[in-house]
């Protein structure tokens, strides 16, 4: 850190000197090299690691970069304002040799106006490590469209700049900003992200923590707010996370903002938490932007705006985060499953030994097959929707002891119209087809009915 500031401290210095003493700079002479016509270059150093200060005036909107032997940073603004350093150090290697492809020797300073550059869209001003430089100027774009006209601190002429060299310095400045509002989940870094949660007008609606799992690589999310909940990891994939890997800024809006309350950011709509390979990140998101939703990260000044497709999840609730499954059980994760209803009770152990699945009804064991067959069809077990409703009579409980520890409860409850109101841990949360329950009943009543030697009690 202290290093970065004698770098930022070198760079200011160096800036000043450049920028408000231009007279110590040893301005542009035209060099003319002869290839199929006559060229003179803007900047000829033979290495991009010689230009180290640029300042781009554009529309009103000022800029220093900095480049210090190759490491690029944002001059003159405080260290919290993130620099998009990949695109400043792709700028500066960019810009080392620049050439001019015609001079206008017929031009005049009286004929500024006619090719827009007496108030000029682009100032840029370089800096090399030899306190020289050069100052230039980008008017009007050329009837054909290939060119820009370029004016030159100490050149009375006008010269033609190629479309896609002026564009360097013509595009937004904003990109040389990093819009992003955490560091990047893309590719394995996803693996790094252990707690997702999300506040709507400072209440929370939901959390997910990522779980160890033995079966899942990085381990798997599970739901704890506002119910400890298994969530399908497939259905998260394609949804929240998916859309958490590519949130991005698409404009700049104020890189060190006072008041917050201009963008709804002192009191926010939606407040997302994310703990990162062990840093907590919060971000904000106001009022709507012109293209958009204002947002930032808590501690940092810098606002930007988000396109309001990018922020589909902010409007999920716990339903829309696990998906259309009520449970999403590996059956690794499970040391015991118990199933009540009036149709079939009972409780069996399950242990994996060698890549066979053994559930046992105290001395007897529950065919392999039919087992997995159950075990799948409470895995299908789906959703209607979020409940509100009270619960009615008690028809169905399932009870898994995990093999990590804990135990999770789904009781499912009578609504009246086919319909099943289930609780997860004695909290009513949404609620499902009675029927899936008549089928699982019947399913379960047959696979007790092949364990050899049950009683027609223990059937009941």
């Amino acid at each position: 850190m202290r290093q970065l500031k004698k770098r930022m401290l070198a760079l200011g210095l160096l800036t000043v000197v450049c920028f408000a003493a231009t007279a110590l700079l040893r301005f542009w002479h035209p060099e003319r090299v002869q290839e199929k016509q006559e060229i003179y270059m803007l900047t000829s150093y033979q290495d991009y690691r010689q230009v180290v200060v640029a300042r781009i005036v554009q529309k009103g909107q000022e800029l220093t970069l900095g480049n210090v032997n190759g490491e690029t940073l944002l001059v003159g603004g405080e260290e919290k304002i993130p620099a998009n350093q990949p695109e400043i150090l792709k700028f500066f290697q960019s810009i080392y040799a620049l050439p001019l492809e015609e001079r206008l020797v017929e031009a005049f300073s009286g004929d500024l106006a006619e090719y827009g550059l007496d108030e000029p869209s682009t100032v840029v001003t370089l800096a090399d490590i030899n306190d020289g430089g050069v100052s230039f100027s980008l008017g009007n774009q050329t009837p054909d469209q290939k060119h820009y006209y370029c004016s030159v601190e100490g050149s009375g002429d006008i010269y033609l700049m190629d479309a896609e060299r002026a564009g360097l310095f013509l595009k937004p400045l904003e990109r040389f900003y990093d819009l992003s509002l955490y560091p990047s989940l893309a590719g394995e870094a996803l693996l790094e992200l252990d707690q997702v949660e999300l506040l709507t007008n400072g209440e929370l609606c939901w959390q997910l923590c990522r779980e160890e799992s033995k079966e899942t690589e990085g381990g798997a999310f599970a739901l704890t707010e506002p119910a400890s909940l298994r969530v399908s990891q497939e259905h998260l994939e394609q949804t929240l996370l998916l859309e958490l890997q590519e949130l991005q800024g698409s404009s700049l809006v104020e890189t060190e903002a006072t008041d917050l309350s201009l963008y709804g950011l002192d009191n926010p709509r939606w407040e997302l938490g994310l703990q990162i390979a062990g840093v907590d990140y919060r971000v904000l998101f106001g009022h709507d932007s012109q293209d958009g939703v204002y947002a930032m990260t808590s501690g940092q000044g810098m606002v930007i705006s988000v396109k309001r497709e990018r922020l589909g999840f902010l409007e999920y609730g716990y339903p829309e985060i696990c998906g259309s499954r009520i449970m999403d059980y590996n059956i690794h994760q499970v040391a015991a499953l118990s199933l009540e209803s009036a149709q079939a009770s009972f409780r069996c152990e399950i242990a994996v030994e060698e890549g066979e699945v053994h559930a046992r009804l105290g001395d007897r064991e529950l065919p392999e097959e039919g087992f997995l067959a159950l075990f799948e069809r409470l895995n299908l077990l789906s959703m209607g929707g979020a409940c509100g409703e009270e619960a009615g009579e008690l028809l169905f409980t399932l009870r898994y002891e995990l093999a990590g520890g804990g135990t999770q409860v789904y009781e499912f409850y009578d609504l009246g119209d086919r319909q099943c109101a289930v609780a997860v841990n004695g909290k009513v949360l949404f609620w499902c087809y009675a029927s899936q329950l008549e089928e699982l009943g019947a399913q379960a009543l047959e696979l007790l009915s092949q364990v050899q030697g049950v009683s027609e009690a223990e059937q009941e």
